[in-house]
């Protein structure tokens, strides 16, 4: 599952965390935080994490608009 979360720094600073979970055995597989994290971002983590563990059969991620990129 790939999760979108954002939060402020005390003095106003967005960033931005992306988490990739295997739901079957809980672990996390990488938390990216970063001000900005991009689609090529987001597909180099995917394909770092295949080398190490191989390709999912699906991904999961939530309603919000982040997928459309």
């Amino acid at each position: 599952m790939i999760d979108f979360q954002a939060d402020n720094l005390e003095e106003g600073t967005v960033f931005k965390i992306a988490s990739i979970i295997d739901k079957h055995t809980r672990v996390i597989l990488d938390d990216t935080v970063n001000v900005s994290i991009t689609g090529e971002d987001l597909v180099g983590i995917l394909e770092r994490l295949s080398i190490t563990h191989g390709f999912p059969v699906f991904l999961r991620v939530d309603n919000g608009p982040e997928p459309t990129c």
